[in-house]
């Protein structure tokens, strides 16, 4: 079972919804100011902080937020990805202490 699978979302139900669907927490914090990402949230991501997910079934799971900000000349946007944690192990696989 995938960490995508463990949440019980159906993969195209989360295309496109609000990042608070399944971080709860965000739904507080202004993801945006003015064109930029919030510095706070990047900074959060950065570290590596464990977010409190919210999966479909209601069961709670812990995960990591990668944000990513990306401007053109005429764009300024943000890829937000989520990394279901499994118990006993980081985003990449490898045990945790």
């Amino acid at each position: 079972m995938s960490r995508v699978d463990q949440l019980g979302y159906p993969h195209n139900d989360l295309a496109w919804q609000h990042i608070s669907l399944l971080l709860t927490e965000l739904a507080r914090i202004k993801l945006m100011i003015g064109e930029k990402s919030n510095h706070h949230l990047l900074f959060l991501s950065h570290i590596g902080y464990r977010f409190r997910m919210l999966g479909q079934s209601g069961k709670n799971f812990e995960g990591k937020l990668f944000i990513r900000h990306m401007e053109s000349p005429d764009k300024h946007y943000s890829q937000a990805m989520i990394f279901p944690l499994v118990e006993g192990q980081d985003v990449d696989g490898m045990g945790v202490a």
